[in-house]
């Protein structure tokens, strides 16, 4: 399950993730951003402003759940993400467009073995030959078409304020480039 799927990096992972055989969920907040999300490669496309996306989930898992939920939108998606998440599943929260996530006891993750984690990049590529797979990994995904890596927005740097808006007020779809 994909939170925000009609982002920049959520088309990425949405195209990624077909290629490698995944089927995503994407939840989107309008009809506009489902389109985009069906059309980056998410199997199923749950509009959270009108569907409750627990059920859509359990219904499309037949009641088993996901296996890992990816969260980059937070306040709103977090406690119902646990509840969409399969047993011994993992929540993915990478950031908090709607805001901070509600406190959390660890013995909430518990009674189904739930696993939590917020990676952050400078973890993942700390030295430079693990920014060199990296982004080698991701190049080659850009250059063989399974990743359109062409942004939806390039505002120039006198706009950054606009851009900064357009990106809270949630205007933006796929990547936004600020052009200095």
């Amino acid at each position: 399950l994909y939170h925000a799927p009609a982002g920049g990096v959520g088309q990425i992972f949405a195209a990624w993730g077909k290629s490698l055989g995944l089927n995503v969920i994407g939840t989107v907040s309008s009809d506009a951003k489902a389109e985009i999300a069906r059309k980056s490669g998410c199997a199923h496309v749950i509009n959270y402003s009108t569907e409750d996306f627990v059920e859509r989930v359990l219904e499309i898992t037949d009641g088993a759940g996901v296996r890992a939920v990816f969260d980059s939108v937070g306040k709103d998606t977090f406690s119902k993400s646990l509840k969409a998440v399969a047993t011994r599943g993992m929540v993915v929260v990478f950031g908090k467009a709607s805001g901070d996530l509600p406190d959390i006891n660890p013995f909430e993750l518990a009674p189904r073995a739930l696993q939590l984690s917020w990676p952050i990049l400078p973890q993942y590529v700390a030295t430079r030959n693990e920014l060199i797979v990296a982004t080698t990994d991701l190049f080659s995904a850009v250059r063989s078409g399974i990743v359109n890596a062409e942004p939806d927005r390039v505002y120039p740097f006198e706009r950054l304020i606009d851009a900064h808006r357009d990106l809270e007020e949630r205007r933006t779809v796929g990547a936004t480039v600020l052009k200095i």
